[in-house]
């Protein structure tokens, strides 16, 4: 009798730290190899790399093919990429992974995406129930950028897994604060949510923490580096 194949140990793909500076479809498929050769990919790390459109075009094309994608870190991916690729190249990612059932982590940190590249991250964040901790950290959201994140957490709080939110260091302001603190109220489940030094004041505080309120499994809240004064730490405090 013929024997049943066992099932393949689950395996990464990085190319972390390589100082790459990738540009074409021509020189994206040699990279892939390594990742077209493996089965069961659950962690792709990627980071301290830069991509071109083009590169990332062919990158997403080739994680259709795998998914069992569930770990995947482009952080630091585009230094020296005009901000207009950035989100062209964060867009054909996201269509690629969006509505993946396996997803659960993704990190964007240390990427220049501002309102535009924020835009682009709304199909993988709305659209991908199974995500469990998302990472956007110093990435110059600004206030518009906030708003559009929150608009994406709001879009997927009704089915999500979501426990982990880092945006840290992206100058949210009192323009994001009320909007970020009405999309978690929705994710009653997070237990984790950091937004150190986005120059959040006292009113902007008191709308945010307001909505984490409802929060009830948080287990860890880093706020550090915003202004309370007293009106945020009364209402941090209830």
């Amino acid at each position: 009798p013929s024997e049943t194949p066992c099932s393949s140990e689950p395996s990464t793909w990085s190319l972390a730290g390589k100082k790459l500076k990738v540009n074409s479809k021509e020189e994206m498929e040699p990279l892939l190899a390594e990742l077209n050769a493996q089965t069961n990919v659950q962690t792709v790390i990627l980071n301290g790399n830069t991509f071109g459109v083009e590169a990332s075009k062919t990158l997403a094309e080739a994680f259709k093919a795998h998914p069992t994608i569930k770990h995947l870190d482009m952080s630091d991916c585009f230094t020296g990429r005009m901000k207009d690729e950035v989100h062209v190249s964060i867009e054909a990612v996201g269509e690629a992974l969006k509505g993946s059932a396996s997803l659960e982590t993704i990190n964007f940190s240390d990427n220049a995406l501002g309102p535009i590249g924020a835009k682009a991250l709304v199909p993988i964040i709305s659209l991908t129930p199974s995500l469990r901790e998302i990472r956007i950290n110093n990435n110059g959201l600004g206030p518009e950028g906030g708003r559009i994140i929150a608009g994406a957490l709001e879009a997927s709080a009704s089915n999500s897994q979501l426990r982990c939110i880092v945006i840290g260091r992206n100058r949210l302001e009192n323009g994001a604060a009320p909007f970020l603190g009405r999309a978690l109220a929705l994710h009653s489940q997070v237990e984790q949510v950091c937004l150190p030094q986005n120059g959040i004041r006292p009113e902007g505080i008191v709308s945010l923490v307001s909505g984490l309120a409802a929060c009830q499994q948080l287990k860890h809240l880093d706020l550090q580096d915003n202004t309370f004064t007293r009106p945020g730490a009364m209402a941090l405090a209830q």
